[in-house]
């Protein structure tokens, strides 16, 4: 069975390079996503699909609202 990676997205900043050069240990970034903002799901740069933030049991979980791709044929 083929394994592939899937990224799951909450949020993306653009931020000065010397920004991000500052952070360390205990550095808070504000993220403009909120509770019931649409994750972004992609693997290998393509969108996949897009989910809702939950929990199941003590683990975090997405679930999956919608599908951005017909059928495998479209990755290649």
């Amino acid at each position: 069975m083929t394994q592939v990676e899937v990224e799951a997205v909450l949020d993306q900043l653009n931020m000065k390079l010397s920004d991000v050069f500052a952070l360390q240990p205990g550095s808070q970034l504000m993220l403009n996503a909120t509770p019931t903002s649409l994750i972004k799901m992609s693997s290998g740069g393509f969108p996949l699909y897009t989910g809702s933030m939950g929990r199941k049991g003590e683990q975090m979980a997405i679930r999956i609202e919608d599908r951005l791709i017909k059928d495998d044929e479209e990755m290649r």
